[in-house]
């Protein structure tokens, strides 16, 4: 459907902004879709694969439901697909920033597992307050188990 077409395209225009690619530079895109019934929407994308190059100026577009994230691709993750734009992270960049994000995430995690350890906290606290800190907790695990990921797909 054009929707789908459109949230590509919103997309890839999305990565050229974040990575300050010029629309005319070429670029090549895979798109994998993770939805249980995959084949009829691959087949959506393939039928409109030439719109899409031309309206992003891209040299390759690939559809598939098995397609895996290339090593410097930037990618816009969505519950039923992953659209990757390759060739446009500088490894060493994403190093950092990753680096960085995952310092500033253990430091918040290390303050409100203090405020957990604290029996006055835990204790005294609204439970509501508490039953907060531990969500903020199960979050920033999470969201550093994401980061840990990326650096180690950056290693290998």
């Amino acid at each position: 459907s054009i929707t789908n077409v459109q949230g590509v395209i919103r997309d890839i225009r999305n990565i050229r902004n974040e990575y300050n690619i010029a629309p005319s530079q070429k670029l090549n895109v895979s798109v994998n879709i993770s939805a249980k019934d995959s084949e009829p929407i691959v087949g959506l994308y393939e039928k409109d694969s030439d719109l899409i190059c031309h309206l992003e100026s891209l040299d390759k577009f690939e559809v598939g439901d098995n397609i895996e994230k290339p090593k410097n691709a930037a990618a816009a993750i969505h519950e039923d697909m992953q659209v990757y734009v390759h060739d446009v992270i500088d490894v060493e960049a994403e190093r950092k920033r990753l680096e960085k994000q995952k310092q500033q995430i253990e430091k918040a995690r290390k303050a409100t597992e203090a405020k957990l350890a604290n029996k006055d906290f835990v204790n005294k606290a609204k439970p509501e307050v508490v039953a907060r800190a531990r969500e903020k907790m199960a979050e920033l695990s999470e969201q550093l188990e994401v980061v840990e990921k990326y650096l180690s797909e950056l290693e290998s």
